[in-house]
């Protein structure tokens, strides 16, 4: 490798995806800067050998500033909630489109030519979620740049140390019962392991164009039978009760008004309303071998 082929930048490597990203990269000796918003909230990245972890701010000239000696972006940055807003909230605007927006000139200024961009499986203008609507707008404009760009659309991504399956083994380890909102959403788990390939594949093999991939798993579950498949792995499995529609919106209304994060807004509901499963086989990125969920998950899920 040269120097700059050498030489990743990472912006939202802080969290489930990022890393483990980071860990598999170093481990190949890349040389990898992860942009963060706070330096305080990557501490267990700190230690990591051939890791620079800086801070950046939304601006093209931060942000250019610091990916000038890659040759590879890679943008994990989402998140799931935000204010309402239209056609999306404050946060949706600035994390899915303004900072989208920002890498790319940032991009065209220093010839870092290859941006890979995580998306979400459903992200469509038309969409009935802000969330969703926000993340289209993120795509288009990765593909209207004039760089070489690959978006990639994951399912819910499965793991250790995942915040999904985890989550929903802990409801059965404290709770009597789970209240379960969008029971019957369709869901296509794609495991960490096989999602970091993917992106490997594509720092190594770099699109010429714009191409966009979906990122699943082999098998289709409704999010009912996750939250039961995850009592059964855990071994504490309580009784999962299907709420209505009307009685899940009024339930997640009073906890967007809780103080703290939000575990579950309106918009969430309205995401989940949209199959997050892959609709055309030609899009899906070929793996060889996907990782099945019930393969893996029984050996983080009961610890």
């Amino acid at each position: 490798m040269n120097s700059k082929s050498n030489k990743i930048s990472v912006l939202g490597g802080n969290g489930f995806i990022g890393t483990n990203l980071i860990s598999s990269l170093i481990s190949q000796n890349y040389q990898v800067t992860v942009l963060v918003r706070k330096r305080e909230k990557a501490k267990h990245l700190w230690l990591l050998p051939r890791t620079d972890i800086v801070e950046y701010e939304n601006s093209v000239p931060s942000i250019s500033k610091l990916i000038s000696e890659s040759k590879t972006i890679i943008n994990l940055v989402g998140v799931l909630q935000s204010r309402t807003g239209i056609p999306w909230g404050k946060e949706f605007e600035n994390a899915h489109v303004k900072l989208t927006a920002n890498i790319v000139e940032s991009a065209e200024q220093t010839d870092c030519n290859n941006i890979i961009h995580i998306s979400a499986l459903g992200a469509c203008k038309n969409a009935p979620s802000m969330y969703l609507r926000s993340k289209a707008e993120g795509e288009r404009i990765i593909q209207c740049s004039n760089l070489s760009t690959t978006v990639l659309r994951p399912s819910v991504v499965f793991g250790p140390g995942d915040k999904f399956l985890s989550m929903f083994a802990k409801m059965h380890q404290f709770l009597p019962f789970i209240p379960l909102a969008s029971y019957s959403s369709l869901f296509q788990p794609i495991y960490i392991g096989d999602l970091i390939r993917v992106i490997e594949f594509c720092i190594e093999n770099p699109s010429k164009n714009h191409i966009a991939f979906d990122c699943v798993g082999p098998e289709v579950f409704s999010l009912g039978e996750l939250v039961n498949l995850a009592g059964d792995l855990s071994k504490r499995k309580k009784p999962v009760i299907p709420l209505p529609n009307s009685i899940a919106r009024v339930q997640a209304y009073l906890m967007e008004k809780l103080p703290g994060p939000t575990i579950l807004s309106r918009d969430n509901l309205d995401s989940a309303s949209v199959p997050n499963i892959a609709q055309n086989p030609n899009e899906v990125f070929p793996l060889s071998n996907p990782t099945d969920i019930k393969s893996i998950a029984d050996e983080y899920m009961t610890r």
